[in-house]
């Protein structure tokens, strides 16, 4: 279920004192599988470079939006899935604890994106009993992998073809595999 339909029992608490239209509206950004963008929660007192040296430690920021953080939200993403999760369970140690601030996975504020994971890739057109462990080890050679997963079906280019999502854990291990594979096909056999 992403985005939530309704804050769920740990949101309430973090929106009790925003206006109905804002608590609406935040709402949209927020779900509950893992995502590299979160949406933090805390008191509007904390200073915001305090919110940014905090987000940072976890890892390499893609964003961080602080916007709206005299309202007590800050959006950030990181590049990395690992330091999201890290960030998630840990932020709210890092900035006080108790009640004053909550991490909630959100979706990617990223206009231009369409909706692309920008961490996953789609290779078509493979073929043969080792094209999957073959993939593998290729696109490992870029950086970690999330996961590997064969897609069947008319998408996959027919009979005897196969097509693979490949999802990395960092977007710029993604990047430079989608460069160099796009650049040099010959890699893929």
């Amino acid at each position: 279920p992403y985005p939530l339909a309704y804050p769920t029992q740990p949101l309430r608490q973090h929106f009790a004192p925003l206006p109905v239209a804002t608590r609406t509206e935040l709402s949209m950004f927020l779900g509950e599988s893992e995502s590299r963008a979160l949406v933090l929660f805390h008191h509007p007192q904390i200073a915001q470079v305090a919110v940014k040296d905090a987000c940072a430690s976890f890892g390499s920021l893609c964003y961080i939006r602080p916007e709206f953080h005299q309202r007590g939200v800050t959006f950030l993403s990181y590049f990395d899935l690992r330091c999201a999760i890290a960030a998630k369970g840990g932020l709210v140690a890092k900035l006080g604890g108790g009640s004053e601030v909550a991490t909630f996975y959100s979706v990617m504020l990223h206009a231009t994106q369409g909706g692309v994971e920008e961490s996953r890739l789609v290779v078509s057109g493979l073929e043969g009993e080792r094209a999957e462990a073959e993939l593998e080890a290729l696109c490992a050679r870029y950086g970690p992998l999330k996961s590997l997963e064969k897609i069947f079906g008319e998408e996959s280019g027919g009979e005897g073809a196969l097509s693979f999502v490949v999802d990395f854990f960092h977007v710029q291990d993604a990047r430079l595999a989608l460069s160099e594979l796009s650049a040099s096909p010959a890699l893929l056999g």
